[in-house]
């Protein structure tokens, strides 16, 4: 009875959410499921993704949920939305803000009564003007768009899952490879870019089962640095989706993963990840190293990226209470003396472990020596002092107690001291050692000790978001010395919206960069922001 209600959206949008539960309940009776095909009900949702008049955007959001629902239950979901045409529905309703630009460009002051109604919350007992309803209503429509645009990439994935015959419809569909291809070359401004990136990523990993597919659109679409970009996020969730997706693309073998060893950015970002204090980060990092250690070329760029015995000594000595790390570290030496076996002789033969002396005491009295002949502006003294104290400062130091004035730039109380210098103290020493780098006007070297510094404080806590912050605004300062504006972009936005006092310093950095990257790359066509419903200009992009 969908096909009666064309011209009552809100009895739609009902009668929609209804189906998708029954889809639910008939996916133990396949009698039940079978009727559901039998009226075309997936066929009916699906011609709803391109909505052509105003009124029926919301339908559109609607059906996304019941698709989904319809894919959970039943894999013949998926390829009735094929053959009914829906992926390049699913391509142009998923590219960039698609969503949010209807409900701005076409709902803002512009709903009816009865749609007021339908979104207006009963629950408020306080009077309200109908412009004060008219703006309720429309962000109720923004953020019923935001979860449509992450239903419809679940439906995406749901049917990349599929089968290789369906993979190779998406890859051969122009529109769903330009909404992943674009989503993942756009910067992480809010909070849903961020959801929506991530799965994006995971759905391009799902993608990627045949080498020479995968070059050949690496070539079109440059891809690796879709991975470069995304490595280098500032969040713990980011970071990781990438790395599963660089994993991916070392297990494919050939160009994929001599593309992913040579990369500048992938392989440091990496090694620092695997000094983390997060098990997660830590065990992916560890998957990706061996995986290129399993190849005579690749295998070399780890050696020189730090894949030494030296750092399998660190790592045994520090990490072997993390789960999976001492089995990881074998496969990881043995690899590595199979494809390198002079050279890693030779390191090994080299390597004297008496000879490392870690002390998490002097390599906190060298910061603080570091840190006066910053404050006395002679930044190459303060970058040796600060060099030489994470040359002995442990990975992970779990018996010593530095003394509370030490960390005073960051105010913490003598009783956190501890569980703080557990596992980011080397992060500060890093993140110093970035300054004065900015300071002498070397961006690359900042770029990279940041990099350093943020691998090893992705923990989940107040202290890591502080540390975080700081680490973030400087090497988005540096990026847009070196005119990376995107990358500038995704640290200087991370600085705005997870700082709890919006300071002016990372406010008018956040101000220059999006100008930056408007004057780079353009803004999009929405004139109002389709994100927050507020803004001004007539071209505004997005705000955070």
């Amino acid at each position: 009875k969908l096909e009666l209600y064309h011209e009552w959206p809100l009895s739609y949008n009902v009668a929609a959410c209804l189906l998708g539960q029954l889809s639910t309940v008939a996916s133990k009776d396949e009698g039940a499921m079978e009727e559901l095909f039998e009226q075309e009900s997936v066929e009916v949702l699906v011609r709803q993704l391109n909505p052509k008049h105003v009124q029926y955007i919301t339908k559109s959001f609607v059906s996304c949920t019941a698709l989904l629902q319809f894919c959970n239950a039943s894999r013949e979901a998926c390829e009735r939305i094929i053959f009914a045409g829906g992926l390049s529905l699913l391509g142009n309703f998923i590219l960039r803000d698609t969503p949010q630009q209807w409900v701005a460009r076409h709902c803002k002051g512009k709903m009816k009564a009865c749609e007021i109604a339908y979104f207006f919350d009963t629950s408020s007992r306080r009077c309200m003007s109908m412009e004060e309803k008219q703006h309720q209503a429309y962000m109720k429509m923004l953020d019923l768009s935001r979860f449509a645009h992450v239903d419809a990439i679940k439906v995406l994935g749901r049917i990349v899952q599929l089968n290789d015959r369906t993979r190779n419809e998406v890859w051969k569909c122009n529109e769903t490879c330009k909404a992943i291809t674009r989503w993942l070359n756009s910067p992480v401004v809010t909070k849903n870019d961020l959801k929506i990136i991530t799965a994006m990523a995971k759905v391009l990993g799902l993608l990627c089962t045949n080498e020479e597919q995968v070059w050949s659109m690496n070539l079109t679409h440059d891809i690796i640095y879709m991975l470069e970009a995304g490595i280098s996020l500032p969040y713990r969730e980011g970071i990781l989706a990438f790395m599963e997706l660089a994993l991916i693309f070392a297990r494919l073998g050939g160009h994929c993963r001599m593309e992913v060893a040579e990369s500048e950015v992938i392989l440091p970002a990496v090694m620092s990840c695997v000094y983390s204090y997060c098990p997660d980060i830590q065990r992916m990092s560890l998957s990706l190293l061996v995986s290129l250690a399993s190849n005579s070329d690749s295998a070399l760029y780890v050696f020189e990226a730090g894949g030494t015995p030296e750092f399998i000594y660190l790592f045994r000595n520090f990490y072997s209470s993390f789960a999976g790390t001492a089995e990881s570290c074998a496969l990881f030496k043995k690899a590595m003396a199979r494809y390198l076996s002079s050279k890693w002789k030779a390191a090994e033969r080299k390597f004297n472990h008496h000879a490392i002396q870690m002390n998490s005491l002097c390599s906190t009295h060298l910061k603080k020596e570091g840190n006066d002949a910053f404050n006395a502006c002679d930044f190459e003294a303060a970058y040796e002092a600060y060099r030489c104290a994470v040359v002995i400062c442990p990975p992970l130091e779990t018996h010593c107690i530095v003394p509370a004035s030490s960390l005073h730039e960051l105010h913490l109380p003598p009783w956190e001291t501890l569980r703080f210098t557990e596992w980011c103290l080397p992060s500060i020493l890093y993140s110093n050692m970035a300054q004065c780098m900015l300071k002498s006007f070397n961006s690359y070297e900042a770029i990279r000790h940041c990099t350093e510094a943020l691998g090893r404080c992705l923990h989940d806590s107040s202290e890591a978001t502080k540390l975080r912050i700081k680490i973030a605004y400087r090497r988005s300062r540096s990026y847009l010395r070196t005119d990376q504006h995107l990358l500038a972009l995704n640290d200087a936005a991370y600085c705005y919206r997870a700082s709890v006092e919006k300071d002016e310093s990372i406010t008018s950095l956040y101000r220059e960069v999006l100008l930056r990257y408007r004057q780079e790359y353009g803004h999009e066509a929405a004139r109002v922001c389709g994100v927050c419903g507020r803004g001004a200009g007539e071209k505004l992009k997005r705000c955070a």
